[in-house]
Parts: structure tokens; sequence; C-alpha cells
């Protein structure tokens, strides 16, 4: 429901909307206009080409064609510089508003006065349906912009042509005449300004909805990225949970298109995590794990491996290598970036800080049934490193 603010600075932009139109349409209609005037002028200054012309009346025709053609090239330069308006305020809106009211006014007085003039040389009311009609089609205006300048050159051209038309039959053909181009103009003015206001009410509408769907369409995908963070994502370490780990797992098979892939599994286990809890507690635990899922995650991914939390204190890791060698020197890696954050662990029986131990599987894979049997293997190898020393690695392949 729209309030009283909201319809003002409704017909506000609209109005600003409609003034923008007008005034590009102004600045066609003095170019037209001015075309007009310099063939006329050519035509005029011809007397030959007007035998029934009176010399006297001349020198009029070209002062009131003249002053006509200069008062378009200043509107057409005065339209040019509005439009270099970035945002009409109210006070310019309407001036500009009264601008274009008072260049339909001159316009239909230019063409009252070269009709009355006219009339001893032609019988016809062309040039003033032509201003009437050329105003009411090309701008969008209201019934206070029209109705002023249309009622007072009708009345001066009722009024005044009594006095040029001697031919009693002709002056009420043509009075009649102008009854109909008065009312054409009206109607017709009436038509295109409610069509437009139709129009950029459509558009308006449109715009909200597109504005509405935009901000839906913005908060579904900050929904779906919630809903993915938690389907497809740990929460405590913001690293792929298994639903995450296999959803890469099928994206990376889709793209070798049934080509087989050398991959290595790693499952690695944070040592004596259990009693580095019993001695922090699960607080300081949480944030350990934490460190070392980011860091497996900025380093795993280097080598371009799919990292998760496995559960607990466990991840998974899933990368592409080419030989032992590279298995071995990821390893290597991977436990060298850990042992650098030096978390303190008094309770560990192999070093003064957090270890981790790495259980690896590599395998030609063609798709993720694969992964189960290295799973198993990895799982096996880990074993085998917890059950010697720790800290340590040990590939099994398949």
């Amino acid at each position: 429901m729209f309030t009283n603010e909201h319809i003002i600075e409704r017909d506000f932009s609209f109005r600003k909307d409609r003034l923008l139109h007008n005034i590009k349409r102004g600045m066609y209609l003095s170019q037209i206009f001015m075309v007009i005037i310099l063939l006329s002028l050519i035509m005029v200054a011809g007397t030959t080409l007007f035998p029934r012309l009176i010399v006297e009346k001349l020198l009029q025709c070209l002062v009131i064609y003249g002053v006509y053609f200069f008062f378009n090239i200043g509107y057409y330069f005065a339209f040019k510089q509005a439009l270099k308006v970035s945002s009409f305020s109210k006070e310019q809106l309407i001036k500009w508003e009264r601008a274009i009211s008072v260049y339909i006014l001159v316009t239909m007085l230019w063409g009252t006065v070269m009709t009355l003039m006219n009339q001893t040389i032609f019988y016809h009311l062309i040039i003033f349906t032509f201003c009437c009609l050329f105003c009411a089609f090309l701008f969008f205006t209201d019934k206070k912009q029209i109705i002023f300048p249309t009622l007072l050159t009708t009345t001066i051209l009722i009024i005044g042509l009594p006095f040029v038309q001697q031919d009693e039959k002709v002056l009420y053909i043509q009075l009649f005449h102008i009854g109909m181009i008065i009312s054409t103009t009206f109607i017709l003015s009436h038509i295109i300004n409610k069509m437009y206001y139709k129009s950029y009410m459509t558009t308006l509408h449109l715009m909200q909805e597109n504005e509405q769907n935009a901000k839906l369409r913005d908060h579904l995908l900050i929904l779906n990225e919630q809903l993915d963070k938690e389907v497809y994502y740990d929460e405590l370490t913001q690293l792929y949970n298994r639903r995450g780990y296999k959803k890469d797992l099928a994206q990376l098979f889709d793209q070798a298109n049934g080509q087989p892939l050398q991959l290595t599994l790693m499952m690695i286990d944070v040592d004596f995590f259990k009693q580095y809890n019993d001695c922090y507690g699960h607080k300081i635990g949480d944030k350990a794990l934490q460190t070392i899922a980011q860091t497996l995650a900025t380093n795993a991914h280097k080598s371009g491996c799919i990292v998760a939390r496995w559960g607990g204190e466990e991840f998974i890791a899933v990368c592409e290598t080419e030989n032992a060698t590279s298995v071995q020197d990821l390893c290597r890696y991977i436990q060298t970036e850990i042992e650098k954050l030096a978390i303190p662990h008094k309770n560990s029986t192999i070093s003064n800080f957090l270890t981790i131990s790495i259980g690896t599987s590599t395998k030609t894979c063609t798709s993720t049934d694969d992964i189960d049997s290295m799973i198993l293997n990895a799982d096996a190898a880990l074993y085998q490193v917890k059950n010697s020393n720790r800290n340590n690695f040990v590939n099994a392949y398949s």
C-alpha cells in the first residue's frame, strides 16, 4: 500500500522522466522548425514564385520567420544544456516545465500569426494546424500545459480572421476547421500523455518487480550458501565433511571423462589428541583442530588436493600424484607445515608439539568405487604408523 510520501515521490519521478523526454523532443522539434524556416525563407525570398504576394508584407514575413528561427536556436542550446543536468531539483523541474510550456505557446503563436498573414494569399490554416498537432503529438503534456497556449492562440485566430478573411463562406469553413483542430489537439495530447503515463507506470512496476526478484534471488543464494555449508562443510573446521568430500570427488571423475586417474588418498590423524584434550581442555583442543585444518587446507590445496574432516581428529585428503617420490614429498611437506605451527603438547611421548601421522594409498582409479578400497588401505597404513613411532607416514600401493 502506497503512502502519501510514496505517491509524491512517484509523481515527482514521473514528471522528471517526462521532462527529460520533452527536452529531447524539444531539441528535435527546434531542429525541424529551423530547417523548415530556412527553406521557407528561401521560397519567400523568391518573390517571383508568389505573384500575389504583397511586397510590403515580405519584410514582415522575413522578420517573423527570423525571430522564430533565432528563438529555436536559443531553445535548442537551452535544451541541450538541460540534458547535462544529472538530477533535477523540484525548483528546476518547475522551471523547465514552464520552459516547455513557453516553447509550445510561442510555437502556436507563430503558427497563428503566420496563418493570419497568409490569409490574403492562401485561404488555409496549414501552419496553425501544423504547429498545434506537432506540439500535441511530440510533447507529453498535461492539461495545464496545453490548455492555455491552445485557448490563447485560438482566441487570437478567431478574433483576427474576420479582419483578414473577407470571404464569409471561407471564414465559416475556417472557424469550423479551427474547432476540429482544437478538439483534435486536446484529444491527441490527452491520449498521448495518458499512454505515456501508463507506459511509465508499467515500466516502473516491472523495475520494482525486477528489484524485488533480484533481492529474492540474492536472499536465495545466501540461503543456498548457508545450506551448502550445513550440508557439505564441517562446522568446526570449515573443511568439507564426508558429503562435501564425496561431491568434489565425483566432480573430479566427471571432469576426467572416463580417463583413469593416478590418485593418492591420505588418512591424517593428530597424534595423541585425546591426551591433548585431557590436558588442555576441549575448547583449546577445538582451536588446535581449527589451526591444523586451516594449515591442511592451505597447503594441500596448493597440490590440488580435496581435503575434508573425516571425524574427530582424523582428516582425509585425495590428490593426483605421479609416483611414490611425489607422494613421499607431499607427506613430508604437510608434516613439516604442521610442525611449524609449534602447538605445545606436553603429554605427547614423541614431541613437545602436536604432530600428525599419515597413512596413504595410491591407486589408478576410474570411478569413485575404487576409493573405498583406498580408504581401507590408507587406514591400514595409518594403523601401521600409529603402532610404530607415529609422526610418520606409510604409503600402501594398490
